[in-house]
């Protein structure tokens, strides 16, 4: 994952084809809806290419070591 570009948007099951995902980290899951999910939140860093989903603690932590780029 190195030298990857991410952009922080919402979790959006449609466009995923999917109900959630999880950090690829530290596993903390991302959904649209989170109402009542512990660990959950319905925005993070996502690939540009919508692969990978990091959470927010996680892309600080390792941002500077990975060359990560926040776009947008």
């Amino acid at each position: 994952m190195r030298g990857m570009k991410f952009i922080y948007k919402k979790f959006c099951a449609k466009k995923e084809n999917r109900s959630h995902t999880h950090c690829e980290f530290c596993w903390h899951k991302f959904m649209e809806n989170c109402n009542g999910v512990k660990d959950c939140s319905a925005h993070g860093f996502c690939s540009m290419d919508g692969r990978y989903w990091v959470c927010e603690q996680c892309f600080n932590d390792f941002r500077e070591m990975l060359s990560w780029q926040r776009m947008g």
